[in-house]
C-alpha cells in the first residue's frame, strides 16, 4: 500500500500546529480566573468540592477520598484467616481406542496349479498340511478362494470380509 506524499508546506504546518498544541496544554496558568468565575455563582457545597477537585493545575484532578464502611484495613486482612481451596476433582481420561485391525497374511505358501476340465486347481501349504482348492471353496473357516491370476490368488478373510492377494513364487 502506497500512501500520498504532503507536501512541504501542509507538513511545516502541521508540525507547527502540534509544537504549539503542546506548549499551550503544558503551561501552567497564573491565575485561575475562568474556574473562579465558574465556581462563584454556586452553591457553597459545589464551591469546596469544585476547589477540592481542580486544586492548584488544572490538568491534575484531585479527588477526595471517601472512606466505605465496608473498607478493610492491612491489619485486618492479615488477620483474615483464608479458607483451604477445595481438593482437586479427577477428571477420568477415556482409554486409548483399539487398535484398528488389519487383515491378516494368509498362512498359506503356493504350490502349483493345475487346470482341470475348464477349472483351476490350486495347491496350497501350510506347515505339514496341504490343499487343493478351486474358485469358491473355503481354508480354515476362515479363507474363501476368490480368483486365481497369473500374479496371484485373492484370498477373502471371512471374518472382516476383506480380500489379500497372496502373491504366486514361480
Amino acid at each position: 500500500m502506497t500512501t500520498a506524499p504532503i507536501s512541504k508546506p501542509l507538513l511545516a504546518l502541521l508540525l507547527g500546529t502540534a509544537a504549539l498544541s503542546v506548549v499551550l496544554l503544558l503551561r501552567p496558568e497564573a491565575d485561575n480566573t475562568a474556574e473562579a468565575d465558574l465556581v462563584a455563582d454556586r452553591p457553597p457545597l459545589v464551591q469546596q468540592a469544585t476547589a477540592q477537585v481542580l486544586g492548584e493545575t488544572p490538568w491534575v484532578r484531585k479527588l477526595p477520598a471517601i472512606a466505605h464502611p465496608n473498607t478493610a484495613t492491612a491489619a485486618s486482612l492479615a488477620k483474615a484467616v483464608v479458607p483451604p481451596s477445595p481438593p482437586v476433582a479427577f477428571i477420568p481420561v477415556a482409554p486409548p481406542l483399539p487398535p484398528v485391525p488389519t487383515v491378516p497374511t494368509p498362512p498359506y505358501s503356493y504350490i502349483g496349479r493345475l487346470l482341470q476340465d475348464h477349472q483351476t486347481v490350486v495347491f496350497f501349504e501350510n506347515g505339514e498340511d496341504h490343499f487343493a482348492v478351486a474358485i469358491g471353496d473355503t481354508l480354515d473357516d476362515q479363507w474363501r478362494v476368490e480368483a486365481v491370476s497369473t500374479d496371484g490368488v485373492q484370498l477373502r478373510y471371512l471374518p472382516m470380509n476383506a480380500l489379500k492377494l497372496l502373491a504366486l513364487n514361480h
